[in-house]
C-alpha cells in the first residue's frame, strides 16, 4: 500500500484523491479508478453494454506505485504560474483515458482541451506568413510587384494570427514537445503509421474535426469508433462512406489511442522542461 500526505487539492470535483488518480493516469499512462478492480484469472476485464476494443496498453502489465513518488515530486517542484493549468489539462487527460473506448469522439474533444490548456501560453507572435499557410505564401510570392506582395503578405499575416491563432498554437505547441522517444515507441506497420512528415497537417484536421463537432454538430468519421486494425495509428484506405457521407484519405484523421499516447507523451515533456530547477538552469545558460 503506498501512502502519500495529501493536504488539499485545487479545484476538481473529489478532491485530492480524484486529483491524484488523473496524476498516476499520466504517469504510468493508465486507467485508475477508486473502488474495486474486475479481473478473471488475473487478467484485466471490462464490462460494457457494447463490443469495444481495449487498448491493452491502458490496462494491462505491472507497475510500481512507489515511481509515483518521483513524478508527484516533479509536480510540486512545476513553476507555479503553469500549476493550475498542469493539473487541468492532467484531469482532462485522465477523463479521456476513462472514456475512450465507448465514446472515443469525446474523448478525443477532452485530450484536445488538454493540449489548448497549455498552449495558450505558447508564443506565436513571431510567426511569418509561411508558417500560418504555405500555399497562401506560395501564391503571393508569384505577385510581381514587391510593394503589392509585402502589402498584402503583412495584412494576411496579421489576420491569420487574429483569427486563426487558436489552431498555430495548438500545432506548434505539440510540435515543439516532441522528442524522438515518442517515434521510437511506435508499434504501428509502416503501412498505417503516422509519420512526423505529415503529422502536422494531422494535427490542423485535428483542430478543424473539433471545431466543427463543438461549433457545426459535425460528427467525426465512422472509424473512430472503430477497432483500429492491427494498431494502426491511422486508417489505411483511399476513403470511406457510411449512407450519403463520404469521407477521404485527405480528410482522415489519426485513431484515437495514437492520439491519446502523443497528449501523454506532450504533457510529460512539457512537465520536465518547466520544473523550477530546469528554468533556472536555462536562464543561467542564457
Amino acid at each position: 500500500m503506498l501512502h502519500f500526505n495529501v493536504e488539499c487539492s485545487y479545484y476538481f470535483p473529489g478532491g485530492a484523491a480524484q486529483e491524484l488518480l488523473s496524476i498516476a493516469s499520466l504517469c504510468f499512462r493508465k486507467r485508475f479508478k477508486l473502488g474495486p478492480v474486475v479481473r478473471l484469472n488475473d487478467e484485466p476485464k471490462r464490462l460494457s453494454f457494447k463490443d469495444s476494443w481495449i487498448d491493452i496498453d491502458a490496462v494491462a502489465g505491472e507497475n510500481l506505485l512507489s515511481e509515483l513518488q518521483n513524478f508527484l515530486k516533479k509536480i510540486e517542484t512545476l513553476d507555479p504560474a503553469y500549476h493550475l493549468d498542469y493539473i487541468l489539462a492532467v484531469d482532462q487527460y485522465r477523463r479521456a483515458l476513462d472514456i475512450i473506448e465507448n465514446s472515443p469522439d469525446v474523448a478525443y474533444l477532452n485530450l484536445v482541451t488538454a493540449i489548448e490548456t497549455l498552449s495558450k501560453h505558447f508564443d506565436v507572435t513571431e510567426l511569418s506568413l509561411a508558417d500560418l499557410d504555405e500555399r497562401l505564401d506560395e501564391l503571393i510570392e508569384s505577385i510581381e510587384k514587391d510593394e503589392l506582395k509585402e502589402e498584402l503578405r503583412a495584412y494576411l499575416t496579421n489576420r491569420l494570427k487574429q483569427y486563426g491563432l487558436a489552431t498555430t498554437r495548438f500545432v506548434n505547441f505539440i510540435i515543439d514537445h516532441i522528442e524522438e522517444s515518442f517515434w521510437n515507441e511506435s508499434k504501428s506497420p509502416d503501412y498505417c503509421k503516422v509519420t512526423p512528415e505529415v503529422l502536422r497537417k494531422l494535427l490542423k484536421r485535428i483542430y478543424s474535426q473539433r471545431s466543427r463537432t463543438l461549433h457545426r454538430g459535425e460528427p467525426f468519421p465512422p472509424y473512430v469508433y472503430d477497432t483500429p486494425i492491427q494498431n494502426c495509428e491511422i486508417l489505411h484506405a483511399d476513403w470511406m462512406r457510411t449512407g450519403e457521407k463520404q469521407w477521404s484519405e485527405k480528410g482522415f484523421i489519426p485513431h484515437p489511442h495514437f492520439f491519446e499516447r502523443l497528449v501523454n507523451h506532450v504533457l510529460k515533456v512539457f512537465l520536465n522542461r518547466h520544473l523550477v530547477d530546469n528554468l533556472s538552469n536555462r536562464q543561467e545558460e542564457t
